[in-house]
């Protein structure tokens, strides 16, 4: 099997691209599962071995948050986008062994330090083991998303999330062992990779690891941008909490966590309806075609809408009761911050949608000043609105720091579209 520089696959018998219908179900229901899943693990290690070992993977999923972008460069959107094939799957296999590389040796360090004890920081760097896998794993789903192939990808999330919470589960049950039970994830996630998604990846394209200097540093350089953005989205919903943590104590910002967290998988499940859309809106924008690529975007937006809108009002009107079934009746107080915590969430998903927009169009400098400008919004306005509004503050920062990201990345697309439309 062989690529050419168009990221064209020779070979006969190449599977055959699937409808936007069912890249959009399988990826949506196999992420969503994989993402439960993981959430399950930090209930299922209070359950079966107590707080301790729930902080020591707390501490662990930590550093491998601050591990992900590093190891993973940020740069799903380019690589599926990449329609023309400037680069192959194969210089992509290779430039994330890089990074991965890379985030290992600036990670670990921090990891031994945060940990304190040399037991604790074996935990986490095998925690760091199974984000490595998660990170490889990345770059082979891009491989299946832009053949519109995200059945797979589907199909490999389910596996991992019900393999993560078998392994994790069991080892904790018999062996009382938090680093058991995290490498059990780790093994297990590795063998999805080995054995599921390397040979459906070989179906559309050679991924021997081949990369010249000139193209590593190319890739380093062009794509560190998305690297940042990423880093600004999540710093708006972490500068708001941080000082809320500050100014009325952690055990406030713990209330508030707890309200706020389940929220999370609406921003999961918005990501993972729009991404099927990516390749579709790249072939449209590289064509010159801007009439079906604003339609194609305006189609993928409303029905992100539509979806996310619905089930903000369901959780918001089940929150009232299903919120103190899990935490106890000590969050009935605190309820009342579930709809906008949605709103929100919903509005981080969709700024999340245009940031990768403007990926796909390769406006980098426009990405990062909409993300910019959303945290400086953040920052400018943290301080009163939590003075004022409490815990409710938080939310609004959040809220008027994603709309503000968003007037500017629509406003960027559209003279953008406007631009490559009197080109073409």
């Amino acid at each position: 099997m062989t690529e050419d520089r168009s990221g064209k696959v020779s070979t006969k018998g190449v599977p055959a691209p699937v409808s936007l219908r069912r890249n959009i179900l399988f990826n949506t229901i196999g992420s969503l599962m994989y993402q439960g899943c993981q959430w399950l693990t930090t209930v299922l290690v209070v359950i079966l071995s107590g707080y301790t070992d729930s902080g020591i993977l707390a501490l662990a999923m930590t550093v491998g948050v601050m591990f992900n972008p590093i190891g993973t460069y940020s740069m799903r959107t380019f690589q599926v986008s990449d329609v023309e094939g400037r680069y192959t799957h194969a210089n992509y296999c290779a430039f994330r062994i890089l990074t991965i590389a890379i985030g290992v040796a600036l990670v670990s360090p921090y990891a031994l330090f945060v940990s304190g004890e040399p037991s604790i920081f074996l935990t986490v760097f095998i925690y760091l083991l199974f984000k490595v896998d998660e990170a490889f794993s990345d770059v082979l789903y891009g491989v299946d998303q832009r053949a519109e192939r995200m059945d797979y990808i589907g199909v490999s999330q389910f596996l991992r999330g019900v393999l993560i919470v078998l392994s994790f589960s069991c080892a904790l049950f018999v062996a009382h062992s938090i680093d058991l039970a995290v490498f059990g994830m780790f093994v297990a996630c590795a063998l999805v990779t080995v054995m599921y998604d390397i040979p459906h990846a070989l179906r559309f394209a050679s991924l021997r690891p081949t990369i010249s200097w000139a193209d590593a540093r190319s890739l380093l350089f062009e794509c560190w941008p998305m690297v940042v953005a990423t880093l600004l989205i999540s710093m708006v919903v972490s500068v708001a909490r941080q000082y809320y943590s500050y100014a009325f104590g952690v055990d406030q910002l713990g209330l508030y966590a707890a309200v706020a967290t389940p929220a999370v998988l609406v921003q999961a499940m918005a990501r993972f309806l729009y991404s099927p859309s990516l390749v579709p809106l790249a072939e449209r924008w590289t064509s010159g075609d801007m009439g079906s690529f604003i339609s194609y975007l305006k189609k993928a937006a409303l029905l992100m809408l539509a979806v996310v809108g619905f089930v903000a009002v369901g959780l918001s009107l089940a929150g009232p009761v299903l919120l103190p079934l899990v935490y106890g009746q000590s969050i009935t107080d605190y309820v009342y911050l579930f709809p906008m915590v949605l709103v929100g969430t919903g509005l981080i998903a969709f700024l999340w949608l245009f940031s990768d927009v403007l990926i796909v169009c390769r406006d980098m400098k426009g990405l990062l000043v909409t993300d910019a400008a959303a945290f400086a919004v953040s920052l400018a306005l943290v301080i009163p609105l939590e003075m004022l509004f409490g815990m409710n503050g938080i939310n609004f920062v959040v809220v008027i720091s994603m709309a503000a990201g968003l007037a500017i990345a629509c406003a960027r697309i559209a003279k953008l579209a406007k631009r490559q439309s009197v080109r073409s």
